[in-house]
């Protein structure tokens, strides 16, 4: 377990009566053990995790002392335990306290100790990447500049509370980064280049990492996983061209409404809509409970990588009906996913590598016409100095435009007369519409990505 120091000082906290010594190494201690809790559940409600007694009590024997403290200090609060469910305590940081807490050291544990769950891909499977730019990479890698001065916090999606869990995460992520030696990481696992950074999230990785002194820009792909897909469906199907459904999935994906059309489809089976009131044969209000976009990337995630005989479940949304609304409205994609799932193969490593070779070409054609840049990779996006924001941009774009411009789509095309444009002043160069424009992320804003970013569900 990692330490982390919340630099409390030595005092003495009165409890029954009783005077007792409350040393900072053991608040360190307990609120580490309630951090690590928190990272590593999977259920975190309201910001409250579930801590049996007994756990803490093998961790520190008079722990009831410091838990008492720090709840009368305003650190933690505490959620009773429920005898009718036999639910134990829950506990979450006070909202004052993590709003003004700043992590200056944490004592990092032993690396070996950690288990890793990346299953190991043998070398004939993995995408097939220069071996030079993979060393260019870790050399710029390396030379990565990491700023734990100030590290500041999210908040939960529409909430003023901050996102614990993803702070702390962090904070763990950047002192592990910086303090080099045995805990960098960096490991070509899954078709895909793992470092401290990709473990970073996107608005850590924007604040808190520095090449060449400089700040970093990112590009990614928005919907990689969905294009890939797409990639991967021509590939194996050539003909898949020419179907209507895939050109309109295909269609969804250049105008960047891919789970925005996901998440209302869904949301419509459900008859699931926030603004309707709707009640029973009793006048009892019925309620249905809304798909966010974020959550159906995850389902999206889940569903192409998992069980085909498992409905997917994440973060209490369960009954998705995802699979069998994407098999209805794009059954030929659907056909290609379950003919891989069939094959006892995982669609994860075929996507992966189409992603990873798109982003390794790239960062070669950036390497060639740049040689003193400097490049990190995470994944589905690339990060580079903002100095080199320019002249990057060009070659990511130019990229991303041949990669879309080989799907189909059902998009109509419109040639407009420029003497009539003219006659009414509608004549801007700039003044279009351009379906494959690239998003370019390279603000400190944080909305949760981000981070989506990619996860590996699989």
């Amino acid at each position: 377990m990692n330490i982390l120091k919340f630099n409390f000082k030595a005092t003495v906290f009165s409890i029954k009566g009783k005077d007792y010594k409350i040393k900072p190494t053991y608040i360190d201690l307990i609120l580490s053990f309630i951090v690590d809790r928190i990272i590593y559940s999977e259920e975190v409600l309201n910001g409250y995790v579930e801590i049996p007694a007994f756990t803490l009590k093998k961790l520190y024997d008079n722990y009831w002392i410091y838990i008492a403290y720090l709840i009368k200090s305003g650190v933690i609060e505490r959620k009773p335990y429920s005898v009718s469910n036999h639910i134990c305590y829950s506990y979450r940081f006070c909202y004052q306290f993590i709003r003004n807490l700043q992590i200056t050291e944490v004592e990092l544990n032993n690396p070996s100790e950690t288990n890793t769950d990346y299953k190991e891909i043998p070398l004939e499977d993995q995408a097939l990447i220069d071996y030079r730019i993979i060393q260019r990479l870790k050399s710029d890698f390396q030379s990565v500049e990491i700023d734990t001065s100030n590290i500041d916090k999210v908040r939960i999606e529409n909430s003023a509370y901050v996102d614990t869990k993803k702070y702390f995460y962090n904070v763990i992520q950047l002192f592990k980064f910086k303090s080099g030696g045995e805990h960098l990481f960096f490991n070509w696992k899954s078709n895909r280049l793992y470092t401290n950074f990709t473990f970073l999230s996107s608005h850590y990785r924007l604040s808190n990492v520095r090449l060449n002194n400089e700040p970093i820009v990112e590009f990614d792909i928005s919907s990689s996983f969905a294009i890939m897909l797409a990639v991967y469906c021509i590939k194996v199907r050539p003909e898949i061209v020419n179907d209507y459904d895939f050109r309109e999935y295909c269609t969804s994906i250049k105008q960047k409404s891919f789970y925005s059309d996901l998440t209302k489809i869904l949301n419509q089976t459900k008859d699931c809509d926030a603004k309707k009131v709707r009640t029973d044969g009793n006048g009892n209000e019925i309620t249905h409970r809304v798909f966010t976009k974020e959550v159906v990337k995850k389902l999206f995630q889940i569903f192409i990588n998992g069980d085909s005989c498992r409905t997917p479940f994440i973060e209490g949304y369960s009954n998705s009906f995802i699979r069998e609304q994407f098999q209805l409205k794009y059954p030929c994609v659907f056909e290609i996913i379950e003919e891989v799932k069939s094959n006892n193969e995982q669609l994860y490593y075929k996507l992966s590598k189409i992603e990873s070779e798109f982003i390794f070409e790239i960062v070669r054609d950036l390497y060639t016409q740049y040689p003193q840049t400097k490049i990190l990779t995470c994944h589905d996006a690339i990060s580079i100095p903002f100095s080199y924001k320019k002249v990057s941009e060009m070659i990511w774009n130019t990229h991303m435009d041949s990669l879309l411009n080989n799907l189909p789509d059902n998009i109509e095309k419109f040639n407009f007369d420029s003497t009539v444009l003219n006659g009414v002043e509608i004549y801007e160069e700039e003044d279009y519409y351009n379906p494959t424009e690239r998003n370019l992320n390279h603000c400190i804003d944080f909305d949760f990505e981000d981070d989506i970013e990619e996860e590996d569900w699989f």
